[in-house]
């Protein structure tokens, strides 16, 4: 019984895997198909406020969905796997009875 609730949780940790992933590259294309969307099209070139304000734009979703995948992917979850260690250790201490420490 207890590997099947391993199972799900490990289950659900690779769908979030899946959609995070999905997400950030949806955001990431974007970003590219707008840098491209620049350097393809004239007409850009005859307005250069838009293209530079664009560029920015593209660059920043880039820029973003990498860090979405970075931070869910790896550093929230051993944010999360350091918190749970601390809680674990501090309910091992009140389970001993240790109530100081000198």
């Amino acid at each position: 019984m207890a590997s099947g609730t391993g199972d799900g949780a490990r289950s659900a940790e690779v769908l979030t895997n899946y959609a995070t992933t999905a997400y950030a590259g949806a955001v990431v294309a974007v970003g590219v198909l707008l840098l491209w969307a620049i350097t393809a099209l004239d007409w850009f070139g005859r307005h250069s406020t838009t293209q530079a304000v664009l560029e920015e734009l593209g660059g920043l979703l880039i820029t973003t969905g990498v860090l979405a995948i970075l931070w869910d992917l790896r550093g929230k979850r051993d944010i999360m796997r350091e918190v749970l260690a601390k809680t674990e250790l501090s309910s091992d201490v009140v389970t001993t009875g240790i109530s100081r420490a000198s």
